[in-house]
């Protein structure tokens, strides 16, 4: 037990670097193992639509646990917001907290901009119940063009009124 305890302090105590093209096979061999599962039942799996999925992370950057790349983080600036394109780690990683805690590196980012953050996930996703759970919402539609099977959800940080 203490082992398993020690094991998701260390998962969570990550450092961030900015994803170089060396980084292009992890990054791809991370979204076939953490999207094909989701994505193919539903849509199919276009390799060449995957691939340049991958390939936008190269402007996100890995997580670092242990010094080992474990993750992708990408987030990127809009107008009015930022969006959170991507966040994912190795599956033997998930479930320690490590994607909470890329998640809410993201919000402490946003809120510093002052501005929300925003992500598009599938319906189907199990991560759905990890972004509300970090205070993410829906109002359950999709936007205009999108797939019905996929979600807006956007956080702010909440204001104190006094």
């Amino acid at each position: 037990m203490l082992s398993a305890i020690v094991g998701m302090a260390a998962a969570m105590d990550f450092t961030l670097r900015p994803a170089t093209n060396a980084d292009r096979a992890f990054i791809w061999d991370l979204r076939q193992l953490t999207m094909r599962p989701l994505i193919e039942p539903l849509d199919g799996w276009d390799e060449p639509t995957q691939r340049s999925y991958a390939d936008e992370s190269l402007a996100g950057r890995i997580v670092l646990v242990r010094g080992e790349p474990a993750g992708v983080l990408t987030v990127k600036r809009r107008a009015l917001e930022l969006h959170l394109t991507w966040v994912a780690v190795l599956p033997r990683l998930q479930g320690v907290g490590l994607g909470a805690a890329l998640i809410r590196h993201a919000q402490e980012e946003a809120a510093a901009a002052g501005l929300p953050l925003t992500l598009r996930v599938m319906r189907a996703n199990p991560a759905v119940r990890l972004y509300e759970r970090l205070g993410f919402a829906s109002d359950g539609t999709a936007l205009s063009g999108l797939p019905t099977d996929r979600l807006t959800m956007r956080w702010m940080r909440r204001r104190c009124t006094q």
